[in-house]
């Protein structure tokens, strides 16, 4: 009984063992025939990032007027081709337009008032002219009569002194002061003198007069004209001096007094003429420059005034103006917002048009990978609108420095340029995006997947004779499908991949 049942024990270990040894059999036929084998080869590594974007024209208009008002006429509609300058739409004029006369008006007014205020100067000078001219005309006639009475008085004078300047001697011998007998023996000389400045400042105009220079005289005449003042009052009060009954009779005193008086009112006479002369040439002076001054002001309130009118007028003229919208770029009409005979605002839009001109791509880029982007890196685009194998080169041309956050998520607004423009892009349209951040060529590559990382190193399965064994690698740029092998690795080897 036991032998049967070891004899039927053993016969079941046989069939297990023989079970499990087919069982491994075909696990490694399995394994063997499902491996892919890799030739090490040099290549290029590309590491790209993806996204996704719209094309957008890079130019675009609001377009928006500037003036609250009814519209009136809307000249383009959504679709139509427009170009920059062309008239889109315009607001009721009416009330504007009268305004826009009523300032125009103004402004004429304004420069009619200038061009009055500018002639009333004009005319200022030529009467201040004349009115100085006058005087001056006038003037010689006032230094005759001056020098007339100056000589008057000298003649006087002369008539008290002999043949050499010095007092009379029927006078001296009447005098009992010496003293005063002495100060008139002086006088003489100083009157001479007095007397040839005089000549020369005054004796020389005639019917011709230089303004500055008689303005000049009459300032230095007023010293000899004062001496010769002084010297009929010193001779005055010598002849108060004089006795009579001696050699001068009493009769021959009044002739003398008689004469000095006459004397001094002939030099008061020239004294007047002298200071009414030069006031009334100080008078003009000032009176011609008031009214100068007068007349400037006046031109100056109405500059102020046209200036005045002026700005109001381009206000006008910039309203009336803001009734019209133009197109600033040449483009297509998207959208339209508005109906004839609607009220607007400043705020209410009433087209959008897309330039005709160069397209970008505009993609949100997630924090996560705008760091490995950088202006001018190469981008693969495929749209969503055209066949999948139409690959489109691009390149990167901005990237925002600032963030857009999108439900909670950071973004980088980045703008891609086609190389080159289709006919069939079309604003609005999605792009998807292989922007390339890292690429090397010619450099010893094998494929992502035959690189496995054991016990914290990078490690391939290579054939070596019949045998499969680990090889640890220094590996470089991981890219897309490719890695680079930096050391462990030579050209020609053979790699098993999957087991």
């Amino acid at each position: 009984m036991i032998k049967l049942i070891l004899k039927s024990y053993l016969t079941w270990v046989v069939i297990a063992v023989i079970l499990v040894t087919g069982v491994a059999f075909m696990s490694k036929s399995d394994k063997v025939t499902d491996v892919e084998k890799y030739t090490v080869s040099r290549g290029d590594v590309v590491k790209t990032v993806t996204g996704t974007g719209q094309i957008r024209s890079k130019s675009s208009a609001v377009l928006r007027f500037k003036v609250a008002g009814i519209v009136d006429s809307l000249m383009v509609d959504v679709g139509d081709i427009v170009n920059k300058g062309q008239v889109l739409a315009r607001l009721d004029n009416q009330d504007l337009q009268k305004k826009l006369v009523a300032s125009e008006a103004e402004v004429n007014t304004a420069k009619v008032a200038v061009f009055n205020a500018e002639a009333e100067i004009e005319d200022t000078l030529i009467k201040n002219k004349q009115d100085a001219n006058d005087l001056y005309v006038d003037a010689p006639v006032s230094l005759l009569e001056i020098l007339n009475n100056v000589r008057k008085v000298h003649a006087t004078l002369s008539s008290f002194y002999d043949s050499n300047n010095k007092l009379l001697s029927s006078i001296k011998s009447s005098i009992p002061n010496q003293q005063y007998i002495i100060n008139a023996d002086n006088l003489k000389p100083e009157a001479d003198t007095a007397l040839s400045k005089i000549n020369g400042y005054l004796g020389s105009y005639s019917s011709v007069i230089d303004p500055e220079k008689l303005d000049s005289d009459l300032k230095e005449v007023t010293i000899p004209l004062a001496r010769m003042q002084s010297a009929v009052s010193l001779l005055n009060l010598t002849t108060q001096e004089i006795k009579t009954g001696l050699t001068v009779s009493a009769d021959t005193l009044e002739g003398y007094k008689s004469s000095l008086t006459t004397a001094q009112s002939n030099m008061n006479l020239a004294l007047t003429s002298e200071v009414e002369l030069r006031r009334d040439l100080g008078n003009i002076l000032v009176n011609n420059q008031l009214k100068l001054n007068s007349a400037e002001a006046d031109l100056r309130v109405k500059m102020a005034n046209l200036e005045t009118a002026q700005a109001s007028y381009a206000v006008s003229l910039q309203n009336f103006r803001d009734l019209v919208i133009y197109s600033p770029i040449n483009g297509v009409v998207a959208t339209r917002s508005k109906e004839i005979g609607e009220l607007v605002n400043t705020s209410d839009q009433v087209y959008f048009i897309i330039g005709s001109g160069d397209k970008e791509v505009v993609a949100n880029i997630p924090e996560i990978d705008i760091g490995q982007i950088k202006v001018g890196d190469l981008v693969y685009a495929t749209l969503d609108a055209l066949d999948i194998g139409e690959v489109f080169l691009a390149e990167v041309t901005s990237i925002d420095p600032d963030q857009t956050t999108i439900d909670g998520v950071v973004y980088y607004k980045t703008r891609i340029e086609f190389q080159s423009l289709d006919e069939r892009f079309k604003s609005g349209m999605s792009v998807n995006l292989d922007i390339v951040v890292n690429h090397k060529k010619d450099v010893l590559a094998v494929p992502r997947r035959a690189v496995q990382r054991v016990n914290g190193v990078e490690v391939v399965k290579v054939y070596q004779g019949e045998e499969i064994v680990e090889k640890e690698v220094e590996v470089g740029l991981r890219g897309d499908k490719m890695i680079e092998i930096i050391s462990g690795l030579s050209e020609g080897e053979l790699l098993v991949i999957g087991v």
